[in-house]
């Protein structure tokens, strides 16, 4: 298995990706390596994932690891990622656009051309939904080739005690379980529990 890890480096990623060049750009020799991501250089159902969820933005990242490995009867290569994200103004596109998102997102999947997923936990201090800015934001989350899970859904698909989605808004705080399914029509599922909320 070849091991990759990197230190803390910024990867800035565009929303036209089908318009960059798989490459590594130095900004300057005084400022931290900016690394601009191709996603013809990802698996197949990584790169799917991605050009759902469209993401824009700086993300820094730190204690990463990425694993090749090749079975020698195949000539498939299985990836798998332990990956932490530090996030500074960095927005997701795909179906209910999520804006100015700071924190970080722990994601941790693999691909084996069988199967790929993604699990995580967010740790994020602040981001914006539908002009509504949430703060804390914590908990799990799931990404496959045809789900996008927040909360006991994702824990459930991993096997693991529920938690919900935990925020700040309204000077309050929710609870919320999230569900897209986004293989075909995409569809949303919700379910939020507010508690102390101002909307005054």
């Amino acid at each position: 298995a070849l091991v990759h890890e990197r230190r803390r480096a910024a990867v800035v990623i565009g929303a036209h990706l089908d318009r960059l060049r798989p490459k590594v750009q130095v900004q300057s020799a005084r400022r931290r390596p900016a690394l601009i991501v191709d996603r013809f250089a990802l698996p197949p159902r990584l790169q799917k994932i991605l050009e759902r969820l469209q993401p824009e933005g700086t993300f820094a990242l730190y204690n990463s690891a990425l694993r090749l490995s090749q079975r020698s009867e195949t000539d498939r290569v299985a990836t798998a990622w332990d990956i932490n994200l530090d996030c500074h103004q960095a927005t997701l596109h795909g179906g209910i656009p999520v804006e100015n998102i700071f924190g970080e997102v722990h994601l941790v999947g693999q691909d084996d051309g069988a199967t790929s997923y993604t699990a995580g936990d967010l740790n994020v201090q602040s981001l914006i939904i539908k002009d509504i800015q949430f703060t804390n934001v914590h908990g799990p989350l799931w990404v496959d080739s045809s789900l996008c899970l927040f909360g006991q859904p994702a824990c459930k698909q991993q096997g693991i005690p529920p938690r919900r989605i935990t925020a700040d808004a309204y000077s309050g705080s929710l609870t919320a379980d999230v569900r897209v399914e986004h293989d075909g029509n995409p569809r949303y599922g919700m379910e939020i529990e507010l508690g102390a909320i101002n909307l005054s």
